[in-house]
């Protein structure tokens, strides 16, 4: 450091590790990161929804596509109106497109 002053930002390190079985990587060997993020998208959204609802019964599908590059449909079990509107607001503060649907 040139000004003298000390760096006390702490340094940047992950909060959470996942093992996956296998990268997905292109047809020419290159790490295929849509995939990576699409799985990324499927673990936030079931952890943020499952505490919505109380319990892990809704279904997550992500594809890619969509208006924001990514899609979400979240399909849940019959519930009232509140729960719906609970899961909307705890998804509206991400970039990706969802839907919700019940069954």
């Amino acid at each position: 450091m040139c000004s003298g002053r000390r760096n006390t930002q702490p340094l940047l390190r992950p909060t959470r590790c996942y093992i996956v079985d296998q990268i997905p990587v292109t047809g020419v060997g290159k790490i295929f990161k849509p995939a990576l993020r699409a799985d990324a998208v499927q673990r936030v959204v079931k952890q943020a929804v499952a505490a919505v609802i109380g319990s892990e019964d809704a279904r997550i599908a992500v594809a890619p596509g969509g208006k924001r590059g990514m899609s979400v449909t979240v399909t849940m079990p019959v519930r009232d109106a509140n729960q719906r509107t609970a899961v909307q607001n705890a998804l509206d503060g991400y970039l990706f497109a969802y839907d919700i649907a019940e069954g």
